[in-house]
């Protein structure tokens, strides 16, 4: 189960430190992580994850890549910004 430990709020952004679990084949984890939310007109238009373990996170998912992801809010457009 997901949780949310703190949630801080400043100008259009918002912070929430978090605790996630993901399950993957027979595979299982958990971590802490930060979420970082913009906030405009009362809905999300940017989001920033950030796990504990990026590397971890990575090997769990089968990634080779440390990836930046930006969600915007219209649900279907968004990018990830990867380096090797």
């Amino acid at each position: 189960m997901d949780e949310i430990h703190t949630l801080m709020g400043n100008g259009d952004l918002v912070a929430a430190t978090i605790h996630f679990t993901g399950r993957h084949d027979d595979a299982s984890m958990s971590m802490d992580g930060v979420d970082l939310l913009r906030i405009d007109n009362g809905k999300i238009t940017e989001m920033w994850l950030f796990s504990a373990d990026p590397a971890a996170q990575d090997a769990f998912w089968g990634w080779n890549l440390q990836c930046q992801r930006s969600h915007r809010a219209s649900g279907t457009h968004g990018s990830i910004r990867c380096t090797d």
